[in-house]
């Protein structure tokens, strides 16, 4: 009996499709924060950074790139599940919210900053630190 597009149900092999897109999710972060890393060391270095900082950018920034196809992919295989029992369903639910987690996580970093901009300036408009 198959639970999960040809995967036999024994445990460990029907679980980890189920966990790959909340921890490509999870991992998000820092993806960017190599990239980050790998930006800062091509701009510090100047023309003697060489090669290995430019590598380090575009791997970390494709796989950044790559979280929301990654659980879209696994929601999909999810969907295809011929066995719909509670974990399926919740573990396709969480695919689905880990394709969206760059624009939750751009609408966090953007309110967080508005609040703090406007907590700091005692503004009356959300991130109007210059207006008030």
């Amino acid at each position: 009996m198959t639970a999960i597009a040809g995967i036999k149900q024994d445990g460990f092999k029907t679980r980890v499709p189920m966990a790959v897109a909340p921890l490509a999710a999870m991992i998000y972060p820092f993806l960017l924060e190599g990239y980050s890393g790998g930006v800062h060391m091509i701009t510090s270095g100047g023309a003697h950074a060489g090669l290995l900082p430019w590598l380090m950018a575009a791997v970390f920034l494709l796989a950044a790139f790559a979280v929301p196809g990654v659980a879209l992919l696994f929601a999909m295989r999810l969907s295809r599940a011929s066995t719909a029992t509670a974990a399926v369903l919740q573990a396709r639910r969480a695919a689905f919210l880990a394709a969206a987690t760059p624009v939750i996580f751009t609408f966090v970093g953007v309110v967080s900053t508005c609040l703090v901009t406007r907590l700091s300036t005692n503004g009356y408009l959300p991130c109007s630190g210059q207006l008030s």
